[in-house]
């Protein structure tokens, strides 16, 4: 969802490939601006299909399949950007930062409020007056954990747009990293990342259950949702210590075996599932989370990993140029295009390929926002960072946000 830079040392023992090609001219590992675009779309598709055109269904023939319900599990684009965020955080921060100080650590969240605050405020005082004007209630509460990214932690405070809880869940992982650091270097790396990810795990599986809203607000916390980003963190120390993956992750095979995993952790973690199990949903949400995310960055490690149809796909411009503005996308695509939804379910007879009109337009139309967007508020935290950066001179740049998204 946001880009971020990240610091890395040499890679020894790798054939040169995706692990180490970057964008033109920026320094960025290419192929995870490709991801995020995959994220970024999947995201919108779903919005759209979902909130815009009410799930209408395209039947594959002979197969009956949905092919509109089985594309909307890229829907889960959010916990793609925590994966991307928690490899290029940990990137970052541990090579500038291998000792904890306090002002080290102000810096540090102080870099991170620049990063993605201007956006956000940006496209939260648009939605506050949307929002404002669709049903007149009083956002009084809204706006201000907004301006402090905690309303995931205020009771009664909701998101003026959908999307905007990420940030919130972005910024809790941002106050974890430098003590996990610390813990890191005292306990040893590989030790404490289990030991976090375990106590995610159980906090998934433990949430309460009694009330829905309350268990939504609770798995959205950093606590059940550390997982995705020790995953990323896991990747980026690979990465950082030249881990060359087995020939089962690498290439285009590896990317479709883990589209595979992705795809039972979603099926594991949808509703038509925990509707069935029971008591045993937690457990079972818990499981499909963990899946999902071990899909997820399967596809990573294969994308950065060695040559292939799918890592040439990811670098290539379009698919490079609109990951770079997937921050941007993300934080804006959320009103125009479910909008654009509506529309076309109302006034378009498309059947089951209502959603894909609607996300071509959503396209043409929230693009150029995204790229405007980047341009006034994305674009100048980079250029002073060319001459006092927070990275060590020449380590390799890999752009998420949020957004994480």
């Amino acid at each position: 969802m946001i880009e971020q830079n990240t610091s890395s040392q040499p890679v020894t023992g790798m054939s040169a490939g995706p692990m180490l090609a970057m964008s033109r001219g920026s320094g960025r590992i290419a192929p995870l601006d490709g991801m995020r675009t995959i994220a970024i779309i999947g995201v919108t598709f779903m919005h759209i299909w979902s909130f815009g055109c009410d799930t209408p269904a395209l039947w594959l023939p002979l197969l009956h399949v949905d092919i509109n319900r089985l594309l909307s599990a890229f829907g889960t684009g959010v916990d793609l950007f925590f994966v991307i965020s928690g490899f290029c955080m940990y990137l970052m921060y541990a090579g500038r930062y291998p000792e904890f100080h306090w002002r080290g650590f102000g810096r540090f969240l102080g870099s991170r409020f620049r990063r993605i605050a201007p956006t956000f405020y940006a496209a939260a005082l648009v939605a506050l007056i949307i929002t404002r004007n669709e049903d007149g209630r009083s956002l009084l509460r809204d706006i201000a954990t907004h301006l402090t990214f905690t309303y995931l932690n205020v009771p009664g405070a909701s998101p003026l747009a959908a999307p905007f809880w990420s940030l919130a869940t972005e910024w809790q992982f941002y106050l974890l990293l430098p003590p996990f650091v610390v813990a890191a270097k005292r306990w040893g790396f590989w030790r404490t990342l289990a030991v976090g990810a375990a106590l995610s795990f159980l906090a998934s599986a433990l949430g309460p259950t009694g009330d829905l809203a309350e268990y939504l607000q609770w798995s959205k916390q950093i606590a059940p949702r550390f997982v995705q980003f020790a995953f990323g963190i896991a990747l980026a120390r690979l990465h950082r210590d030249g881990w060359q993956p087995p020939a089962i992750v690498r290439g285009a095979p590896g990317f479709a075996l883990g589209v595979f995993v992705m795809y039972v952790g979603r099926l594991l973690h949808s509703r038509m599932v925990l509707d069935r199990v029971g008591a045993g949903a937690p457990w079972v949400g818990a499981v499909g989370l963990l899946t999902l995310t071990l899909g997820y960055t399967w596809m990573i490690a294969a994308a950065i990993s060695s040559d292939s149809v799918v890592s040439r796909a990811l670098t290539s411009r379009v698919m490079t140029t609109l990951g770079r503005w997937s921050y941007s996308f993300y934080l804006w695509h959320w009103f125009p295009s479910v909008w654009i939804g509506l529309w076309v379910h109302a006034h378009v007879t498309a059947g089951g390929f209502g959603p894909w009109i609607a996300m071509a337009l959503s396209m043409a139309v929230v693009t150029p926002l995204a790229a405007l967007s980047y341009r006034w508020f994305e674009a100048p935290y980079f250029q002073p960072r060319r001459q006092n950066s927070d990275v060590p001179h020449g380590a390799p740049a890999a752009a998420r946000g949020g957004d994480s998204g």
